[in-house]
């Protein structure tokens, strides 16, 4: 008897449904393609439906539509440049395009460039079918856009998107900070093409204080850690990982409740990322080298910094407080 290891019909189905959280961790993820294929705006239209519009002017000629459908292709990984701007690449597996099923239920792509168009759809169904490797599309003929750029419309939303929240939650994109990218939301009744109208941008939070900046070899770690002046939200706390131009997570390196005030993110492409979702590293030797090598950084150079801030910030309350003092003793 020949022992054979097979694959599910349902597998490729089950892994998009069940890998992403959440719609907006979903249109993040898309975004996050859009800058990686050089996009220099995106528009997010959430619509009264329920379906959502997710558009750029980074459109896909015949050879990126292929790279585009080929699942868990390496090119991002291997060519972790983008064509024109030469952006850091915050994808690796390509698989992020499959998300979007574990909240709506297909996934229209137009997209334009020069004399190239193409408009398709995919679904759950043909995830079923790629049990042979490979899995027919339904290409439909629509007029094409009106400029070079891709539209994605996510339709029949199993959630409600609220606004707010995808607000909120899009701000977390490191990716906001970049030059020459842009991002915008809106809410409509009904969809206009690359149309701005009652949209608002979506801006990174600006973190003044003090900033230390990070430079460590074995493993390569860059960036830039903050010591805030004003309190944190929960989701500023902590020192942003980040492998290629994604935050995988923040982290206080065992040192919670010393860290309340600071913020920043530090980046090492050695680090591995959980495949697909992204949302955890994998626990290897170069984890281990990184994890410890931040520790130190935190005891050697975090803290002493923050002591040292931290009065000095209260220093400056104190001046406040004797000089309010004195004034109102002056008018009495």
């Amino acid at each position: 008897m020949t022992l054979e290891l097979k694959v599910h019909p349902l597998f490729f189905k089950e892994f998009a449904t069940k890998t992403w959280i959440s719609p907006y961790e979903i249109i993040r993820e898309l975004i996050e393609n859009a800058f990686d294929e050089d996009a220099t705006r995106v528009i997010v239209t959430v619509l009264n439906n329920g379906n959502v519009v997710i558009e750029d002017d980074a459109g896909m000629n015949s050879d990126s539509v292929t790279k585009f459908l080929i699942l868990g292709s390496p090119h991002k990984a291997n060519e972790n440049l983008s064509p024109k701007l030469k952006r850091i690449r915050t994808g690796r597996y390509g698989t992020g395009r499959l998300s979007f099923l574990t909240s709506f239920d297909n996934m229209k792509i137009k997209t334009n460039l020069d004399d190239f168009n193409k408009t398709l759809v995919i679904n759950g169904e043909a995830l079923e079918n790629l049990i042979t490797g490979q899995a027919q599309l339904q290409e439909l003929k629509e007029s094409t856009l009106k400029r070079n750029g891709t539209e994605i419309f996510l339709n029949v939303s199993k959630i409600t998107i609220d606004l707010v929240k995808l607000t909120k939650e899009l701000k977390k994109l490191s990716i906001l900070k970049y030059p020459l990218f842009e991002v915008y939301v809106k809410y409509s009744e009904n969809f206009k093409e690359w149309d701005l109208t009652d949209s608002q941008i979506v801006k990174s939070p600006d973190v003044q204080g003090y900033k230390i900046l990070v430079n460590i070899y074995n493993p390569s770690i860059s960036g830039e850690i903050i010591i805030a002046k004003r309190p944190l939200g929960q989701d500023e706390k902590g020192i942003a990982i980040m492998v290629g131009n994604h935050v995988v997570l923040r982290s206080t390196f065992g040192f919670d409740n010393k860290l309340n005030r600071v913020t920043g993110y530090v980046k090492c492409d050695q680090l591995t990322s959980r495949f697909a979702d992204k949302s955890a590293l994998i626990e290897n030797d170069i984890y281990t080298k990184f994890n410890q090598q931040m520790r130190d950084f935190v005891i050697e150079q975090v803290l002493p910094s923050l002591t040292e801030y931290e009065d000095v910030l209260i220093t400056r309350e104190e001046s406040k407080i004797y000089k309010e003092i004195d004034k109102v003793m002056g008018q009495a």
